[in-house]
């Protein structure tokens, strides 16, 4: 894959990680969904602790792709 590639997949997770983070927060505080959508419970504690589950793997993905984009992922695995 290009570095293009991994620009725009690291804009798409970083987007819907940004999406689901406030749609969180915004179930937790009692508020409705954005948009209406159903990703998250809810329910204000069970949202909470989804959310924590599903945005660090998100985290994880988009630091990934991040670091594979800046071509960093190679150097930190060239000194172990």
């Amino acid at each position: 894959m290009s570095r293009e590639h991994y620009g725009q997949l690291w804009a798409g997770v970083s987007l819907f990680l940004l999406y689901y983070a406030l749609n969180t927060w915004i179930v937790t505080q009692g508020g409705n969904e954005i948009f209406d959508a159903k990703l998250v419970m809810s329910n204000r504690v069970p949202a909470a602790v989804v959310g924590i589950a599903v945005c660090g793997v998100l985290i994880a993905v988009a630091s990934t792709f991040g670091l594979l984009f800046a071509g960093g992922l190679s150097r930190c695995f060239r000194s172990f």
